[in-house]
């Protein structure tokens, strides 16, 4: 069995939204991006597979070799012990895990995330940002095998940023698996293995990222540099045939019944100088946001 598996897992508000029979397992190694719009299901997922909303179907099923402390999570909102400062708060979490050299770690990942000289700052005083890298720097010092973290680095600095989501992605290379919700698509195809993409609560595509991107990558678009600007009379030639989707550079689809000769003929024909020619290649967060 794998390390996490997720078995038509269900779950229903009573307004009738919620999660709808997905199914996913993950293995030690896997850095799993989680994405979707806003009200898609992505934090509903984390927190029934957790167990803090009770599955209406479905299960969720680890390996026997697991116990409770193997599993971390860090909420969406914030989760900070507001009687303890800073260091405390991640020391904690060290001693939780049994680690022999708890301080030293804790103290490593406090100047790895920004926070170094803010050890005994009374959480109070912290801004939300700070709030959210103390959240963070428990999962950074656990020893859990599974991380799970719901929009870690939406109150965070691109810097901080790379820095955790690199930290989690080498993590997962020394054998752990991290399940990461979050809109900063970006970073999550820089560093993620694997994506699963809910909408409306269901599954719509689970597997490598790479295949993620060649499957959403099927339009066939190609983008040509061209000197200057297009006449009226070009575009209105070209927009006759072609479905173009900008001018400059200019962003064409080839249907099935045309060409891409075809088309540069016409641009010959319209005396457009070509400079260059390639498919054009979607990112993770463009085609999220062509889908939303």
């Amino acid at each position: 069995m794998s390390v996490l598996k997720v078995e038509n897992l269900s779950y229903h508000y009573e307004s009738g939204e919620g999660i709808r029979n997905i199914s996913f397992e993950v293995e030690y190694g896997d850095c799993l991006a989680l994405i979707g719009k806003s009200g898609a299901g992505k934090s509903t997922l984390m927190n029934t597979i957790l167990g803090i909303l009770p599955k209406a179907e479905g299960a969720v099923l680890v390996d026997d070799s697991l116990d409770i402390r193997d599993i971390s999570f860090s909420p969406q909102n914030q989760a900070i012990d507001w009687y303890l400062d800073v260091f405390d708060n991640v020391y904690l979490e060290a001693l939780f895990d049994g680690s022999e050299n708890g301080k030293a770690e804790t103290l490593a990942v406090l100047e790895k995330i920004g926070l170094g000289g803010k050890e005994k700052e009374d959480p109070t005083n912290l801004s939300g940002g700070q709030l959210q890298r103390v959240q963070l720097a428990r999962q950074l010092v656990s020893k859990a095998k599974i991380l799970m973290l719901d929009e870690p680095t939406s109150s965070l600095d691109v810097i901080t940023s790379e820095n955790i989501l690199n930290h989690l992605s080498s993590q997962c290379e020394d054998g752990k698996i991290c399940i990461i919700s979050s809109h900063d698509l970006d970073m999550l195809e820089k560093y993620c293995n694997k994506v699963l993409y809910i909408d409306n609560g269901e599954l719509v595509f689970f597997g490598g990222i790479d295949r993620f991107l060649k499957t959403y990558n099927h339009l066939n678009e190609y983008k040509i540099e061209h000197a200057g600007q297009l006449m009226e009379k070009a575009k209105k030639s070209i927009g006759q045939t072609f479905k173009v989707s900008e001018w400059n550079p200019l962003m064409v689809e080839i249907q099935e019944e045309q060409s891409l000769n075809m088309l540069l003929k016409l641009l010959i024909e319209q005396d457009i100088e070509i400079h260059s020619v390639e498919q054009n290649s979607r990112s993770l967060k463009e085609i999220i946001q062509l889908k939303g």
